[in-house]
């Protein structure tokens, strides 16, 4: 049976990073990046739903993160443990380096805008700027939301999510986040 407060969760998700545990279940949501070059928008959330056994992704952006499941699968990542939690800390340590380099990306973009400056002012557009700007925002508002998710996470005690075992990635999401 499914907690009605779950299920006003995720039907009445509003934009925020959030940690719902529950008697049987957990429920927590996190901003991301949009993977899709094509898609600029801000409102890209994942939200999960763990049960003891069971993961569901909740994701308003493009549904990618299967190849993530795929990959571990295929011994690509390797799980410290073989339950809920470690392959959650996984997908929370990838999430959070994603965030990390897109910031590296933006940063080299940043660099070269700062010398194209220096070297022909005229070179660099003022539009440039603001996007770049506005990349810089959004990225920074990413990984807070992010970093206090992947806080409240571990702060949780709870037999649905044990991160103790999955110590390694899980630890990578909180720092990168």
């Amino acid at each position: 049976r499914v907690s009605p407060l779950m299920v006003d969760f995720f039907v009445l998700r509003s934009k925020i990073s959030a940690v719902l545990p529950l008697e049987d279940e957990v429920c927590f949501q996190f901003p991301s990046h949009n993977t899709d070059s094509d898609n600029n928008s801000f409102d890209h959330y994942i939200g999960c739903l763990c049960l003891k056994n069971l993961i569901i992704i909740v994701n308003t952006g493009q549904a990618k993160e299967i190849s993530l499941f795929v990959d571990i699968l295929q011994s690509r990542f390797v799980l410290e443990e073989a339950s809920t939690s470690g392959l959650l800390a996984v997908f929370l340590a990838r999430e959070s380096l994603l965030s990390v380099h897109f910031i590296d990306n933006l940063r080299e973009l940043i660099f070269e805008l700062d010398e194209r400056i220096d070297r022909d002012p005229d070179s660099v557009d003022a539009d440039e700027i603001r996007q770049a700007k506005r990349s810089q925002q959004r990225y920074e508002t990413i990984a807070d939301g992010q970093r206090l998710c992947f806080k409240q996470l571990s702060a949780l005690g709870s037999d649905i999510l044990n991160f103790s075992t999955a110590s390694t990635h899980f630890q990578l999401a909180v720092t990168n986040g």
